[in-house]
């Protein structure tokens, strides 16, 4: 577990990698497709989990974080095609508010598209993605316990857009 103590007197972030015992988390997802129209599928996933981490603080106490944290996604597809090879999907993610050690993270969403298409019976796969659409994929990250008060915003610059070839064997 990755642990960051800012120096009072310097104003330097000092980073620290330690195990420490009894941090938990305990799971539960599920997963279903929608078959709305022969054209048209969509997915669901959800995920919930509740977490208990523990750390040592710069000042030697062990303080307790714990929270419950959710993953949800969906994503509709559409078939443009008789021959079903050719395919629009539009996805969104949703990640709540979670911990990790001393870290606080904030919640985050992502909207992407995409386009793929097969060609020479399958065999080729080729598609486009946008992802991250309205550039909404950013966290605040925030450590607040004994005198320690860091934050900052990370953008993870996953706006993109991506061409992709695939080849299937």
């Amino acid at each position: 577990m990755e642990i960051s103590f800012q120096n009072q007197a310097t104003y330097e972030t000092i980073y620290q990698y330690t195990n420490i015992k009894n941090s938990k988390a305990l799971n539960a997802s599920i997963y279903k497709d929608f078959n709305v129209l022969k054209c048209w599928k969509i997915t669901t996933y959800a995920m919930g989990q509740l977490k208990d981490n523990r750390f040592f603080g710069i000042d030697g106490e062990l303080y307790r974080k714990s929270n419950f944290f959710y993953y949800a996604s969906i994503n509709s597809q559409w078939t443009m095609d008789k021959a079903k090879s050719f395919y629009l999907s539009l996805g969104f993610r949703y990640n709540s508010n979670s911990i990790q050690g001393p870290f606080e993270i904030s919640a985050s969403k992502n909207l992407f598209v995409q386009l793929t298409k097969k060609w020479m019976d399958g065999k080729l796969e080729t598609s486009l993605l946008i992802n991250d659409v309205f550039r909404t994929d950013k966290v605040t990250i925030s450590a607040k316990y004994a005198d320690q008060h860091q934050r900052f915003t990370d953008y993870r610059d996953l706006q993109s857009l991506q061409l992709n070839l695939k080849w299937n064997f």
